[in-house]
């Protein structure tokens, strides 16, 4: 499941987008194709929810490997 972030690529403004990949999380624009490896900015809780700079984003639990 990917979570955006409107109007916030520090690049263009455009929108970002994050996810989880095999190596990490990754936040990326879909415009400009900026990319930032946000892995040590996230923390996964009990409630299957992400905590990324005081934002809670709610990830999908069956689709973890992705």
């Amino acid at each position: 499941m990917v979570s955006w972030k409107l109007k916030s690529c520090p690049r263009c403004n455009g929108d970002l987008f994050i996810q989880r990949e095999m190596d990490g999380w990754y936040e990326a624009c879909l415009a400009c194709g900026y990319r930032m490896d946000i892995s040590n900015l996230v923390a996964a809780n009990a409630l299957g929810q992400v905590r990324l700079k005081d934002q809670i984003i709610p990830v999908n639990k069956t689709n973890n490997n992705v």
